[in-house]
């Protein structure tokens, strides 16, 4: 993830923007975004299962 974003935040500010066009950069933003998602998604869910499988649904649900 952190290599694509350095490549597109290169060819944003760079002569390449202009060979690459700003739909290469727009797609590859959206891949950083889509990574930097399912990376949130992905440890939100250890940290849930994790309060779960401790203290059980119904304490986490009702303290919330």
């Amino acid at each position: 993830m952190n290599n694509i974003h350095y490549m597109v935040m290169s060819v944003r500010g760079s002569e390449a923007k202009d060979i690459l066009g700003d739909d290469w950069i727009q797609r590859h933003r959206r891949i950083v975004q889509q990574n930097a998602n399912q990376y949130k998604r992905v440890a939100w869910a250890k940290i849930l299962q994790t309060l779960y499988s401790s203290c059980g649904w119904h304490w986490f649900v009702c303290t919330i």
